[in-house]
């Protein structure tokens, strides 16, 4: 049989390949995501269905259950669809004017809800604003926060601006995570889950339940026009955004 590359066949440009794998990675985690839901409203039904007795008390574990790790599995699934989007830079961000000061209140709240630990963070004296996807930059800081939080028993975030560049830089101290350079190095990398078999990758936490979440926070935050570092001197995560002009 021949698997020669017909002549006539025209080429395919980078631009053209970008957009196939991109349309091929969404529907495939479209696919993937059809039956999950499915499956997880399933589980919720049942959670709520089930008699408040003890003869069901077994049932009930195991429905909760599958909602929890249905809930990961979406999750999941959303992360690996926006990783495979940053390297061609089609992330088709969905920007709207922002007050940073809500939008931290509001993701601090319910991630604290979540972690049942502390988030604090000084409000600003006036308002900032930013061009933002809410949704997307809540992604982002969330992932960072929670990276924290598996090393902190909790959490700060500083505010500084800096009016003459136009920019804002959130500033998450991470005191008891203590990385070397090689570290660093990789701490935002895609491949990071892989690399992990080196001996300088152990003694540091998981990114997220697949490893990745720091390289898709960075990823979102550069598609702001922003940038996400660690800082060995805070030590700890810097985030910098442009506020959007008077």
């Amino acid at each position: 049989m021949d698997y020669s590359v017909d002549p006539n066949t025209p080429p395919t440009t980078n631009s053209e390949e970008d957009s196939l794998r991109e349309q091929f990675f969404s529907y495939i985690f479209h696919e993937l995501r059809t039956p999950l839901t499915v499956i997880h409203s399933y589980a919720q039904i049942l959670t709520t269905k089930l008699p408040q007795t003890p003869e069901f008390n077994s049932q009930r574990r195991i429905s909760e259950q599958m909602v929890v790790q249905g809930d990961e599995m979406v999750d999941m699934i959303e992360e690996l669809l926006e990783a495979s989007r940053i390297p061609s830079k089609r992330l088709n961000l969905d920007l709207i004017e922002h007050n940073l000061q809500e939008l931290l209140d509001s993701l601090i709240e319910r991630l604290k809800e979540a972690e049942g630990k502390e988030i604090t963070w000084q409000a600003p004296g006036r308002a900032y604003t930013v061009m933002v996807d809410g949704s997307r930059l809540e992604r982002a800081l969330k992932s960072v926060l929670n990276y924290v939080l598996q090393v902190e028993e909790k959490a700060e975030i500083r505010l500084e601006e800096d009016p003459a560049t136009g920019q804002v830089r959130l500033l998450i101290p991470a005191p008891g995570l203590h990385m070397t350079p090689e570290q660093v190095r990789e701490l935002f990398d895609l491949y990071r889950p892989v690399r992990r078999e080196q001996p300088f990758q152990t003694d540091i936490p998981k990114a997220g339940s697949l490893d990745i979440s720091l390289y898709v926070a960075r990823g979102l935050v550069e598609g702001h026009g922003g940038k996400l570092d660690y800082s060995q001197e805070l030590p700890g995560f810097i985030l910098t955004f442009p506020l959007l002009g008077d």
